[in-house]
């Protein structure tokens, strides 16, 4: 009797970069062609990477062009517990078609995640062998809620092994393209400051995915970059000054969005860290005031 053979979807690299080209080979190798909300997609079902160095985050891929001003204005926007649709909509325009009220993102995880972090790491300070460090992010009424905002994401669920903070997230849906490299890049930051805040080190980052899919729209840019060698990443925060100095980081970018005075921390104008974020998010600002063309396409949330 004849035993078929399963397709295993499991990547593990130390670098974003690496990870990010054999995964898209994977799916251009074996994605299956569906049809989803009356589009064209392809398709890797049961998908799951490992990224062992998580500071190694933020894609570089010359194909994928990631803004790493979305990036770090995202990962601000979940830390400040919004779901304000302004302020995300300052860095990609296009997030106002998945607003339900032109308002809030209904979907947003700041509000899902926020609240819970002071629990969450007392939890894992009373217990390092606890199992139930989990932040869920997508809920009951979620199911079959008539919104354009649904979570993507399902879980995030912190280990202390080894003295080393674990995160793996599990996703029901991730466009590979769209999504997933500024996902990895918020999830492996939230990793890093609820490790800062433990006085652990950080662990590996897992990434679980029900659907990993790419819609046509895409295919030739996927089809690219799984032919592209892969080369290793530049870490991203080298340092800890970013989460020693939080609450002045979260105050930076509301500055520079708002283009208020900051009075800035002078041992922080001294590290290459806030450095890197204060000129990214300054020359975000000057382009949108002197009206420099961005493609708004950073997301499409389903």
């Amino acid at each position: 009797m004849k035993t078929k053979t399963i397709l295993t979807n499991n990547l593990c690299e130390n670098n974003i970069d690496s990870l990010y080209v054999k995964l898209c080979k994977l799916l251009e190798d074996n994605g299956q062609h569906i049809v989803s909300r009356g589009m064209a997609v392809k398709e890797l079902i049961g998908v799951s990477i490992v990224l062992t160095e998580p500071k190694r985050r933020f894609l570089e891929n010359s194909a994928r062009n990631l803004k790493l001003y979305y990036a770090i204005g995202e990962f601000l926007w979940y830390l400040r517990g919004s779901n304000d649709l302004s302020e995300i909509e300052y860095y990609a325009p296009s997030m106002a078609k998945f607003s339900d009220d032109g308002s809030i993102l209904q979907g947003a995880y700041g509000p899902k995640i926020v609240p819970l972090i002071d629990d969450l790491i007392q939890l894992l300070k009373n217990d390092t062998g606890t199992r139930r460090a989990v932040i869920p992010l997508y809920s009951a009424d979620d199911l079959g809620k008539e919104s354009k905002d649904i979570p993507c994401t399902l879980s995030l669920e912190f280990l202390i092994r080894n003295n080393k903070l674990h995160l793996i997230t599990n996703m029901r849906s991730n466009d590979i393209f769209l999504g997933l490299p500024y996902d990895i890049f918020s999830f492996t930051m939230l990793q890093e400051y609820i490790a800062y805040q433990l006085g652990v080190d950080l662990g590996c980052y897992y990434h679980y995915v029900g659907s990993l899919h790419v819609y046509q729209r895409n295919f030739k840019k996927i089809e690219e970059i799984s032919q592209m060698s892969p080369h290793e990443t530049a870490i991203f925060n080298k340092s800890d000054s970013i989460f020693k100095n939080f609450s002045e980081i979260i105050d930076l970018e509301e500055s520079i969005r708002k283009n208020k005075t900051f009075n800035h921390n002078l041992n922080l104008l001294m590290d290459s860290d806030f450095q890197k974020i204060k000129t990214e998010l300054e020359n975000y600002r000057y382009s949108r005031e002197k009206n420099v063309e961005r493609k708004t396409d950073i997301y499409m949330r389903y």
